[in-house]
């Protein structure tokens, strides 16, 4: 049977209109700890379950927000989606997830599926160019972007990570550690990759390893790649994966970091903490980011018609004890 407000109200002993205004999270619920929880306890006891559609058709608003997430299959993604999630919930929103991998193509069609499932704003997260953002541009008024391409933007709609500070601000300590010779482990024909862009600044166009970013990295390709940079002391890799696989092999063929070889990767992921030695890494700020797109989510819900100057999230530098001075002897 359905619950209705009055069962509910009639279980916590309080009103029907403190029960509709703490369901709506609204400014007038102002009550108590104790009357709050007596609400709570009502609530799980009736097991009720809140009618969306009921709630758009009365408000205009659905409390629901989409993400279409291109990048799933990285634990970086993983954990920004989370962040979201979490924040999303804090504010009494749902959020509902499409995923399209990394084709461009889907992404309009991701986007209707969000709007037609009632979602009152759609986050895009993921490295989209010019391209990507015109064909999104139908849906502007109902999109927010997250975008790790340093141009391309949605106008009064987009946040950017900002990779190449941290980059610098990590190749620099490198270079100050007496580090002359470093390397980059990318994907040459990204083109659009903050990191490449700011390395490139400091590093010539030959010290670009292209590492086989969609395919597997055998111990044979590790041992050309060490045979053939003879000469390098430091290796930047695109993301901590492969500097822990770059890790692993040295390891194997008793090569010593950071004795031998420093290593930095990106994204700091959970494991860059934990290894011996200590991955030095590059954090996105994803909580930041998090409040910072909800609070723009809830602006536009609130007035469709606002929009903001592009905001610019600074990632972070973490050095820990894979980096260190050249021909460094010491036990890590």
């Amino acid at each position: 049977m359905k619950v209705r407000l009055k069962d509910i109200a009639d279980q916590a002993g309080v009103s029907i209109a403190l029960v509709s205004n703490y369901l709506r999270n609204h400014q007038a619920a102002r009550m108590s700890q104790a009357t709050r929880a007596r609400i709570e306890k009502a609530l799980s006891e009736l097991d009720y379950q809140p009618s969306w559609a009921a709630r758009t058709l009365r408000t205009g608003k659905s409390n629901i927000i989409g993400l279409v997430a291109t990048m799933l299959n990285y634990e970086v993604n993983q954990s920004e989606m989370l962040a979201l999630f979490n924040e999303a919930v804090q504010r009494g929103f749902q959020l509902f997830v499409q995923y399209t991998g990394e084709c461009p193509e889907r992404l309009p069609g991701a986007v209707k599926t969000l709007l037609a499932q009632g979602c009152d704003m759609v986050i895009i997260s993921g490295n989209l160019t010019d391209e990507d953002c015109s064909a999104l541009s139908e849906f502007a008024s109902k999109v927010l972007l997250i975008n790790s391409n340093k141009t391309a933007e949605i106008p009064g709609r987009t946040l950017r990570y900002d990779y190449e500070s941290a980059v610098l601000e990590a190749l620099d300590d490198l270079a100050g550690k007496g580090h002359k010779n470093i390397c980059y482990l990318c994907n040459k024909e990204w083109r659009i990759d903050q990191r490449m862009n700011a390395f490139l600044t400091r590093y010539p166009e030959e010290n670009l390893v292209d590492c086989n970013f969609y395919k597997e990295r055998s111990q044979e390709w590790f041992e050309q790649l060490l045979t053939e940079k003879k000469s390098c002391t430091a290796f930047f890799c695109i993301n901590d994966f492969i500097a822990l696989e770059l890790m692993q092999y040295m390891l194997l063929s008793n090569r010593k970091v950071p004795q031998d070889y420093s290593v930095l990767g990106f994204d700091n992921v959970h494991a860059a903490a934990l290894t011996v030695p200590s991955l030095s890494s590059i954090a996105r700020p994803l909580a930041a980011v998090a409040r910072k797109v909800l609070d723009q989510c809830e602006a536009i819900i609130k007035d469709s018609n606002h929009e903001f100057v592009v905001e610019i999230f600074k990632c972070i530098y973490i050095p820990r004890s894979s980096t260190a001075p050249v021909n460094i002897c010491k036990e890590v």
